[in-house]
């Protein structure tokens, strides 16, 4: 479908409205939103989330595997120092409650998994905000909207705040609504979403506030803010390897006094917590998608389960001297250096990522060798050419970019794609990236702006 528009305008529409609904407070005073949409046909959209649905079953799977087995334990040595809190049993049934899986697109139109982000990943209200601005524009109207677009649960954007107050309520049995907490840390701070999900929590009418917990009082021996005991906590925490190549949580810097109120009560499990520790040291840890391919937990999985992850999980494994299975050896990384990528298992915004076909052949070696026996996966580079995308500046422009699609889960299942583009492979909106409106719609058709 060809769309003679004036593109000028109708980005300046876009960013007036942006203003208008208070969106540029939330994302450095501009949020960056290309005019250029993404559709999956319907049916596709299906196969897709149903897999995804299977592979976070298989990683629900592992993870039950992982708190009982000391073996499938020793798969994950960097959290050694942290064992006790990646084996504490949430007491819901999803232990990965909210999860997003970073998808690119090969040539061939498959998807794969390039991270499975199960630690309370950011962007979850992003696409609610802009959407309603964009669907103002001539590009929907007369473009998107006659293709049948299907909602998707997370285009609600009360829908994740709803189903955590779900869990929690059907854990405690209260019939009050719980006083929440979008918990931050004071030590290398993380602060996406936190506002915006205290805003979103205030229109429903829930007692809820984003901070620190190193700012927590207590009430009744429970933490508080306000003297409101706290029932419920969304916990956003960096975390990296140290120096000592062990898992670092930075809910406080040096000791658990720093935050004593939440650290005990923590321990104590005084409060209902998302994601559990479990998800988001083991789920989230980049070696997930090398243990659900390894044979002895692929046999433990339905027929069903092993497919998907087949479909949707690209080659990752440690790196070793010589090639282990069907894992190729560190010579053969190094010498197919466009084929892969470096990961640090545990690293947030796009940090500790290194990709052989930005690297020179000496430096990838010495990378390689530096990395074998170490907390660091290879992953298969998954090839998705980058794509000419309307960008805002002074006057739109069009620019290559790699784009790619995250598919939130909520619960267990597929609640909607969120689509970003950037530059940089590494694509993330903080690296001069851009949010891309991504539709699902009956009638797939690719829409050309001119």
């Amino acid at each position: 479908m060809q769309l003679q528009l004036d593109v000028q305008r109708e980005q300046s529409q876009l960013r007036a409205g942006l203003r208008r609904d208070g969106v540029g407070l939330y994302f450095r005073g501009e949020m960056p939103v290309s005019l250029t949409p993404r559709l999956i046909g319907l049916d596709r959209y299906r196969e897709l989330a149903r897999n995804c649905e299977l592979v976070l079953d298989a990683i629900e799977r592992v993870l039950r595997l992982y708190v009982a087995e000391p073996e499938i334990q020793a798969w994950f040595p960097e959290l050694e120092k942290f064992r006790f809190l990646s084996t504490m049993r949430p007491p819901y049934e999803r232990w990965v409650h909210l999860a997003r899986l970073d998808l690119a697109e090969t040539p061939d139109g498959r998807f794969q998994i390039m991270e499975t982000n199960c630690d309370c990943p950011g962007a979850i209200l992003m696409q609610t905000m802009f959407k309603p601005a964009y669907e103002e524009l001539e590009v929907y109207r007369a473009g998107i909207a006659s293709l049948g677009p299907v909602p998707q649960p997370a285009d609600d954007r009360y829908f994740f705040l709803r189903s955590m107050v779900d869990v929690e309520q059907g854990i405690r049995g209260r019939e009050r609504t719980p006083t929440i907490l979008f918990a931050s840390s004071t030590y290398r701070t993380i602060l996406s979403d936190l506002d915006l999900l205290e805003r979103a929590a205030g229109e429903l009418g829930l007692s809820a506030r984003a901070m620190p917990v190193q700012n927590l009082m207590t009430v009744n021996g429970r933490p508080a803010w306000n003297d409101l005991p706290i029932d419920l906590v969304w916990q956003k925490f960096d975390a990296f390897i140290d120096e000592s190549g062990q898992y670092r949580p930075c809910i406080y810097e040096t000791s658990p006094t720093e935050c004593d109120v939440y650290w005990r009560a923590l321990l104590d499990q005084r409060f209902v917590y998302f994601n559990s520790f479990v998800s988001a040291m083991v789920a989230e840890s980049k070696r997930i998608l090398h243990v659900l391919m390894l044979p002895e937990i692929q046999a433990l999985l339905t027929e069903s389960q092993r497919a998907a992850t087949k479909e949707l999980c690209p080659q990752t494994f440690p790196l070793q001297v010589r090639p282990v299975g069907d894992f190729p050896s560190a010579r053969e990384v190094i010498a197919h250096k466009d084929e892969y990528v470096l990961k640090r298992v545990i690293d947030t915004r796009g940090r500790g990522v290194s990709l052989g076909c930005e690297q020179t052949a000496e430096a990838w070696q010495t990378q390689v060798n530096e990395s074998i026996g170490g907390p660091v996966v290879a992953q298969r580079y998954i090839e998705h050419p980058a794509q000419r995308m309307l960008v805002a500046e002074d006057e739109p422009i069009r620019e290559r970019m790699f784009a790619n699609v995250a598919m939130f889960m909520i619960g267990g299942r597929a609640a909607g794609l969120l689509g970003r583009a950037s530059p940089d492979r590494r694509t993330n909106v903080a690296r001069s990236g851009v949010f891309q409106p991504v539709y699902v719609v009956e009638r797939p058709e690719p829409i050309e702006l001119s």
